[in-house]
């Protein structure tokens, strides 16, 4: 048997039937690493550590955990994993929070002389071992600060990864992420949609209208996509979602007149000749060109009907058109965004049909 051939049954050995018991050694492994055997938990810190599975010492062997206090390990884990659950995101303090002992050096054993030793964290600093004390705060401004971050429960390892790498990369320091321009912008964003949004229920009392309290920062992330999309090369982005707070993504961020959202909502809005009854405003569709750092993008919001999670296959549907019609292999120059309500999301069978398409040679997007 050659050495490619040996390579693949090992391999082959970590797919199927026992991937779920490798899944359940992990869990032990982060829980507590002297909870496995000396020959997994070698292989589950060069697999932490981005070592293959093949990797050799000079001797033959598999490489060597680093000589830090197991608890460490544990400890940064338990950031990553339940951190967000204790963030400061409550500015009014309506709720007090009892700091969880999973966060707690103490409670793994950790002393002061353990939180000096240098580690490396190659999603916080690649090429420098840092003292343990220091990597704990800059764990606990990422994911128990301003800023609550979830991504655990993913099954993909590189998305985990990603995401990991660009939370804590940042040290926690939010501000410097963006310069003053892009948060004047933002706060542009937040301010006019939130006084569209005091403005239609004082106006129009009682009338129906999908409010997008509590969720105005899809603006600016919506836009954020545009925007980045265009400076990426993408030239089309087409787009559905529901009811929910799609009158203030109409006018905020595709560019409707005001004055045409308010004679909806006075009735007075003139249809064209042919064009039948019209349908409810919260229904409405628009489409609009949006100039980007790369050029115009053109972003159409489909009409959606009553039925919340319908409009998805059809804006899949479109985007596959639109590439279609490129000459070239144009994926990245089209792209699809559909925003869901989550109960909508985990609940309607059409949600989980469309991904099972998203895969397919016939109908995938990208």
């Amino acid at each position: 048997m050659d050495k490619n051939t040996k390579i693949q049954r090992r391999r082959a050995d970590f797919i199927g039937a026992s991937a779920e018991y490798i899944d359940q050694l992990y869990e032990a492994f982060c829980e507590d690493p002297e909870g496995v055997s000396a020959e997994w938990r070698s292989f589950f810190y060069g697999f932490d550590h981005g070592i293959g599975a093949e990797a050799k010492s000079p001797t033959g062997h598999l490489p060597q955990p680093p000589l830090i206090h197991p608890g460490l390990d544990r400890l940064f884990m338990a950031y990553r994993l339940s951190g967000h659950l204790y963030a400061e995101i409550d500015p009014l303090g309506l709720v007090a929070q009892q700091r969880p002992k999973e966060l707690d050096p103490s409670y793994y054993g950790l002393q002061r002389t353990d939180l000096q030793q240098p580690v490396n964290v190659i999603s916080i600093e690649a090429e420098l071992a840092l003292p343990a004390a220091e990597v704990i705060d800059v764990l606990e401004r990422v994911y128990c600060g301003t800023l609550a971050s979830e991504y655990l429960h993913l099954s993909a390892a590189d998305e985990r990864r990603w995401i990991e790498r660009r939370l804590e990369s940042t040290r926690g320091d939010w501000a410097a992420q963006n310069s003053d321009r892009e948060r004047i912008d933002i706060l542009r964003d937040l301010t006019a949609a939130e006084g569209l949004e005091q403005y239609l229920p004082r106006r129009y009392v009682g009338q129906r209208r999908f409010s997008l309290a509590g969720g105005h920062a899809l603006i600016p992330l919506f836009d954020e996509i545009v925007q980045g999309g265009g400076q990426r090369g993408v030239t089309d982005v087409v787009s559905g979602m529901d009811h929910r707070g799609r009158l203030i993504v109409l006018v905020n961020l595709l560019g409707k007149a005001p004055s045409e959202l308010f004679s909806e909502f006075e009735g007075d809005h003139r249809l064209d000749a042919g064009s039948g009854s019209g349908d409810v405003k919260y229904h409405q569709g628009f489409y609009s060109n949006i100039q980007t750092p790369g050029g115009p993008v053109h972003l159409s919001l489909a009409f959606n009907p009553s039925h919340l999670e319908i409009i998805g296959p059809v804006v899949q549907g479109g985007c596959r058109a639109r590439q279609d019609r490129h000459e070239t292999d144009a994926k990245d120059l089209v792209l699809p965004v559909i925003v869901h309500g989550d109960a909508a999301f985990i609940g309607q069978g059409v949600v989980t049909e469309t991904l099972n398409l998203s895969k397919t040679k016939a109908y995938g997007t990208g």
